[in-house]
């Protein structure tokens, strides 16, 4: 059902200040200063794009100052990006979680939960698993056993937790994520290949939140950990015995190999890897596409395959561009030695 707030209601979510003829309009959408329409509020943050405000539909904008020429109403906010936050949430789709358990879902008599938590149709629950207050699962999520979810938790649809994953409070699962799966660990036995059994399992933090499809393997002993406050975007595999640290940003398909660490806030550009038994220290940052091979200090900026320096990865990309040009200036420089060597044995 489409949701509307007035201006009034939007100040007063935001602490922001309303500069308008009137606080009672009613505003049903966020949107860019482009695309919004007449009953829906934009934002700025950077002033390059004010004379694209001053040609909007929008009925409303957020803003961290008071604009002049700016025919629309306007919520001046300390903080664009935090309000803008608060905003998006009121309208972003929301899950039901009235308690209660459907029907169709199955629940083994050791499970243990709690009698505000919802879970949905067709999910199974199984023994010595505990689902605590205000918990929201899914439908068709199967949690095999011997797991615990926070506090405040989702796990949306289609989510598979194995046995001895730990997920913290106020944590977010998304749709179709596998938690706790055998970590890829395999050693030659008479030529062949043969699994090692993976008997630990996952920690997931407080605040964590996880996109959709990513797989996070159980750890071969003790456990595989994400972090507090970490976030992980869609399509990334963790393995087995990884550790992540505290506030992590970890964009889509980023994948981290066995027992690699890394520190707090680190943040992996998209497809970027860390091989096994590699530290990224904390505060490093991997551009997009980069394979960490070897230990990297805090505060790194690396990129590359294997990474190194950013700096010294753009010098490379810099060189790499003259080489036609080098080509060229070594070729003419051939032909005016061999000219002068000419030139030279004709005076013999």
């Amino acid at each position: 059902m489409q949701q509307s707030f007035t201006l009034k209601e939007i100040a007063e979510m935001t602490g922001g200040r309303l500069i308008a003829p009137s606080g009672d309009a009613a505003i049903n959408r966020v949107n860019s200063i482009d695309s919004a329409g007449s009953d829906q509020i934009t934002f700025i943050s950077d002033m390059k794009y004010l004379d694209n405000l001053r040609k909007s539909s929008a009925a409303a904008v957020l803003s961290p100052q008071q604009l002049e020429d700016v025919n629309m109403a306007q919520v001046v906010v300390k903080d664009v990006n935090a309000a803008l936050i608060a905003v998006l949430e009121k309208f972003a789709p929301s899950f039901d979680i009235t308690p209660g358990i459907h029907p169709s879902a199955v629940i083994d008599a050791a499970a243990n939960i709690s009698d505000t938590a919802a879970v949905g149709a067709n999910t199974y629950i199984g023994p010595n698993v505990t689902v605590e207050e205000n918990v929201f699962i899914g439908p068709n999520c199967s949690i095999v056993a011997d797991c615990s979810i926070g506090r405040g938790t989702k796990i949306e649809h289609n989510i598979v937790m194995y046995p001895h994953v730990v997920i913290g409070e106020n944590c977010i699962v998304q749709s179709g994520t596998v938690l706790g799966s055998c970590g890829f660990g395999y050693r030659p036995v008479d030529n062949i290949p043969r699994l090692i059994p993976h008997i630990g399992g996952v920690i997931i933090e407080d605040y964590v939140e996880i996109g959709a499809n990513c797989c996070i393997d159980r750890a071969k002993f003790g456990n595989t950990v994400i972090g507090f406050g970490s976030k992980l975007d869609n399509l990334i595999q963790i393995a087995h015995n990884a550790v992540i640290g505290k506030c992590c940003l970890i964009t889509a398909q980023c994948g981290l190999a066995g027992s690699s660490r890394l520190g707090d806030g680190v943040i992996l550009g998209g497809h970027s890897g860390v091989s096994d038994n590699v530290s990224v220290g904390s505060g490093s940052m991997l551009g997009a596409k980069s394979a960490v091979v070897s230990d990297i200090g805090p505060g790194s900026k690396v990129m590359g395959v294997p990474a190194v320096d950013s700096k010294r990865f753009f010098r490379r990309i810099v060189s790499t561009e003259r080489v036609p040009e080098l080509r060229k200036q070594i070729k003419q420089l051939e032909k005016r030695i061999q000219s002068l060597e000419k030139a030279a044995n004709n005076t013999k």
